[in-house]
């Protein structure tokens, strides 16, 4: 779809094209419900300097390049997403702002879900597991809220957040052998709260990371520390944290 908006589609399927199954380039406020964009050469699903649309029930797999890729793009929802084994990400926000991802479903990609250069985007009830790098990935990415977050069995690193900065994660879970369960870096006044980490390497680790907020974080049965703070880490704030069964503390 070019230059094209208020369009409806619905019950679509996009399949086995030689670039991307849906492409939005440059058009707003179309509504997408019920779509299968899987086996495509480049992405499933597209959208490119596009704003104000609406995706739902969308099931985005097996395709080449990323299940989802949101690239300078304002204000999009995706409600009931499934991305499932594509080659790069199961959904890429590039350069976009004021994203809505709620109910998704993001396992056995390379990269689960990656935000990077992009702000005031909220993650909502999404599971992202067995993902070959990273579950949640935010790269120079501020004031974005992300709640109710699994991320489980990712080879890599539950949730890694770098040079990012206001962001609030609230009722998030990393369990279960992810090499970290969260990795903070370079990134500071970020706030956290009920946050479980279970059974990862590596609880919570803070390298570089100042002026953040934790409160009510489990960090337990880690193979080798539930909490890593680097000498480079200053002014964070702790309250009602706990690091138990783990080989260090």
């Amino acid at each position: 779809i070019f230059n094209s908006s208020n369009n409806i589609l619905t019950n679509v399927i996009f399949t086995l094209n030689s670039k991307s199954g849906v492409v939005l380039f440059q058009s707003d406020n179309n509504t997408f419900s019920n779509v299968l964009a899987a086996d495509n050469s480049e992405d499933g699903v597209h959208l490119y300097d596009s704003s104000d649309n609406n995706f739902s029930f969308v099931t985005a797999d097996n395709n080449t390049y990323s299940g989802v890729f949101v690239d300078l793009s304002l204000n999009n929802i995706f409600q009931n997403v499934t991305a499932e084994l594509n080659d790069i990400n199961g959904i890429n926000i590039l350069d976009s702002n004021g994203t809505y991802l709620s109910y998704a479903n993001i396992q056995t990609n390379n990269y689960g879900v990656t935000l990077s250069n992009s702000h005031n985007n909220k993650l909502s009830n999404v599971m992202t597991r067995y993902n070959y790098v990273d579950g949640i990935s935010l790269t120079n990415s501020s004031n974005n809220n992300l709640e109710f977050i699994t991320a489980t069995l990712n080879s890599n690193k539950g949730i890694k957040m770098e040079s990012s900065s206001f962001n609030e994660l609230n009722f998030v879970q990393t369990i279960e052998s992810n090499s970290y369960g969260i990795d903070i870096l370079s990134s500071s006044f970020n706030n956290f709260s009920n946050v479980l980490t279970d059974s990862n390497a590596l609880g919570l680790v803070l390298s570089g990371a100042s002026n953040n907020f934790f409160q009510n974080i489990s960090a337990n049965f880690s193979i080798f520390g539930g909490f890593s703070l680097d000498f480079n880490s200053s002014n964070n704030l702790f309250s009602n944290f706990v690091v138990a069964n783990s080989i260090l503390g």
